[in-house]
């Protein structure tokens, strides 16, 4: 990857480049001719000569860095089959006259390295790659392709606007290495994966944006390889599958932002593969499908990171059919118009909750979380969710409590007959969950009370039972004893415990009597015998 210290001085050379910019035509348009380039020559020349560029060297004659000066159409894409380069703009744009291949083609058969952009940027020194699309131009190609084993960097002031392809990756498409570092894509969109990025190799996106970008898989970014998104905006964009991206390699997503983005599939984040979420937030995607905001199909991470307002027909927030872990952050407010307003957790899936919030869901069944695999709970809140049942949780698979979960009174736990939840360790709360017993018919959950019902079973059942509560059926009370099974509680006059103590009460009465009724004969014959005496 190109250093950003070697670009220090392309900020200089931009600002040089403007004021010469300044002795030709603003509506001035150079023909660039395009073609292969293997050296600084070749580039000069591709790019529309002397006309078209600035060139900074050093004492002895070597060129150092080029700054466009000049809007250019290029005749041909620009081949860079080896070599290394530096690129920066002073307020131009670069268009094609072509539609059949990409822009700018960086290595070959050999490496090749690229740099776009200046370190340091200003509105006066930023260079636009224009795809033409909205005057109705559709390219073969991306802007920039990147060939296995080479490199581009792009930097602060470039911009890629208004792309379209009928393959992959709109904007870049990659087999080695790309960085951006705050560039900025917009309205770039393919008939195939990845809008405006599609990865093979590795991408890193440090700071810059995304927006509206489309796809079929992937928005803004399809990923199969390695992709890092740090800082990262990334909104409005829209696919079948990942309306901001879509990976089945390894995606790290960290203090990155998703909003505002559509799928059928997993509105912000399609992950097949491997998926790390620290900090940053998604909010507001919706899904016709599952997964309003992550639809996860491989192993996922989440901690720190904030969703809110994401919907979808199941897992307004999360759909799980894999194995995914919360440790900390905040799921809120996500809706399903079926089930798992935050969470879904299919069968054969595993979900393990350690901390974090989820609270104010919604949906038909399960508002916080509805479980149809296995879900462990050892640590975070939840609250105000709302369901027509399981308003924390709706359990239809397995469920293990252990640790110090917190589930407030008013978010009840739906347990379905035969799935008991599991107590796993001794836990220290001194309310760990109000309980619902229930039953399924054809799809629809509803609360089912029966005595002898088993709500809770495992090693530790027997010392946590008092720690949770029965939700009330009517008039009727319900308790759970220490075998994890439910029954009526009875009036107080029904229990044994009642009658031990009226009977322990009225054996110390008539002993207490007896007592005093000797005492008091006691008492009563003493002064006469004094006498006699």
């Amino acid at each position: 990857m190109i250093s950003a210290k070697k670009l220090i001085p392309l900020f200089a050379a931009a600002v040089l480049a403007v004021i010469l910019s300044f002795t030709a035509s603003a509506d001035e348009v150079i023909s660039a001719p395009g073609g292969g380039v293997s050296d600084y020559d070749g580039l000069i020349a591709a790019l529309g000569g002397d006309g078209a560029v600035f060139v900074k060297k050093n004492d002895d004659g070597k060129v150092l860095y080029i700054t466009l000066r000049a809007d250019i159409k290029l005749e041909k894409p620009i081949h860079l089959t080896e070599g290394e380069y530096f690129l920066s703009g002073a307020g131009v744009t670069v268009t094609a006259a072509f539609d059949n291949d990409s822009m700018i083609i960086v290595g070959g058969e050999k490496k090749a390295a690229l740099a776009v952009g200046n370190a340091e940027s200003t509105e006066n020194d930023s260079i636009i790659f224009d795809g033409g699309s909205d005057s109705g131009r559709s390219t073969e190609g991306p802007v920039f392709r990147v060939s296995s084993g080479s490199e581009l960097s792009v930097y602060t002031g470039t911009v890629i606007k208004n792309c379209l392809t009928t393959v992959c990756g709109a904007a870049v498409y990659s087999e080695g290495t790309v960085a951006f570092y705050g560039g900025t894509v917009e309205n770039c969109r393919s008939t195939g994966s990845g809008g405006a990025f599609f990865n093979k190799g590795k991408l890193f996106l440090t700071g810059g944006s995304i927006s509206g970008g489309s796809a079929e898989f992937g928005g803004a970014v399809y990923n199969e390889g390695t992709a890092d998104l740090i800082g990262t905006g990334i909104s409005a964009c829209t696919a079948t599958k990942g309306g901001a991206v879509f990976s089945s390699g390894t995606l790290n997503f960290t203090s990155s932002s998703v909003t505002g983005c559509k799928a059928g599939e997993g509105a912000g984040v399609y992950s097949s593969g491997n998926v790390t979420f620290v900090g940053g937030q998604i909010t507001d995607c919706v899904s016709t499908g599952n997964g309003g905001a992550v639809y996860n199909s491989g192993n996922a991470a989440f901690s720190g990171t904030y969703f809110s307002d994401n919907s979808a027909q199941n897992g307004g927030t999360l759909y799980n059919s894999s194995t995914a872990e919360i440790s900390d952050g905040s799921m809120y407010s996500g809706t399903a118009a079926s089930c798992g307003g935050n969470i879904y957790n299919c069968g054969n899936s595993s979900l393990a909750v350690s901390g974090g919030s989820i609270g104010r869901g919604k949906a038909v069944y399960g508002g916080g979380i509805f479980n149809l695999g296995t879900l462990t709970v050892g640590g975070g809140g939840f609250t105000l969710n709302k369901a027509e049942a399981g308003q924390a949780i709706l359990n239809a698979g397995k469920l293990i409590f252990n640790r110090f979960p917190y589930i407030d009174a008013k978010n009840d736990v739906f347990i379905l007959s035969g799935h008991p939840a599991e107590i796993e360790s001794e836990m220290k709360a001194e309310l760990i969950a109000v309980l619902t017993p229930g039953t399924e018919n054809s799809g629809v959950y509803s609360p089912l009370y029966s005595e002898d019902a088993v709500l809770i079973d495992g090693e530790f059942a027997a010392i946590s039972y008092v720690k949770f509560k029965i939700s009330p059926d009517g008039e009727n009370e319900w308790i759970l004893s220490f075998d994890g099974r439910i029954s009526k509680k009875l009036p107080v006059y029904y229990s044994a415990w009642f009658w031990t103590v009226i009977v322990a009460v009225y054996a110390a009465l008539i002993a207490g009597t007896v007592f005093a009724v000797r005492l008091y004969d006691k008492k009563r014959k003493a002064p006469g015998k004094a006498a006699k005496a």
